[in-house]
């Protein structure tokens, strides 16, 4: 497995979509939603992870990452993993190009929300220096959830 992460593109959509929907929990973007964020791309960069060994001469899109970089701040948005490659470091590699992204706008610091069930979630960024900073009552819907926003600190220059 060789995981390269690039910048999402419009033919892309299709699988971004479908690995979205093989989460059931997830709330939905749909296509519509990543063509508004990637037409917006002095606010979003999104990215996906290639896995360039797939099939030969193939390479599958096996993730995704949406960062919104703002003024003070920047919100990963999204960070999906297709299940068959959980556990593979695919959403580790994702995120640090997020916070790369980060650092390269000069941004110091990463928020997220995160539905307070996905115990999975939360450690995985707990074990990549994000700290539970305070929650939002309600903020998920298709079922109702609190989030938790966590936060953690970017290295910039």
């Amino acid at each position: 497995m060789n995981i390269a992460i690039r910048l999402m593109q419009l033919q892309d959509l299709a699988r971004v979509v479908e690995i979205e929907n093989s989460w059931s929990y997830l709330s939905k973007w749909g296509e519509a939603g990543y063509r508004a964020v990637m037409s917006a791309p002095r606010v979003y960069t999104c990215l996906v992870a290639e896995d360039t060994e797939n099939l030969p001469g193939s390479k599958a899109i096996v993730g995704l990452a949406v960062v919104a970089n703002l003024i003070d701040d920047c919100e990963l948005c999204n960070l999906v993993v297709f299940p068959d490659y959980v556990a593979k470091r695919v959403g580790y590699r994702l995120l640090q190009a997020c916070l790369e992204v980060a650092q390269h706008f000069k941004i110091p610091r990463m928020l997220l929300e995160v539905r307070q069930s996905n115990t999975r979630a939360i450690e995985f960024y707990r074990r990549n220096g994000f700290r539970i900073a305070s929650e939002r009552k309600n903020y998920y819907a298709n079922p109702s959830e609190n989030a938790w926003v966590m936060e953690r600190t970017v290295e910039v220059a």
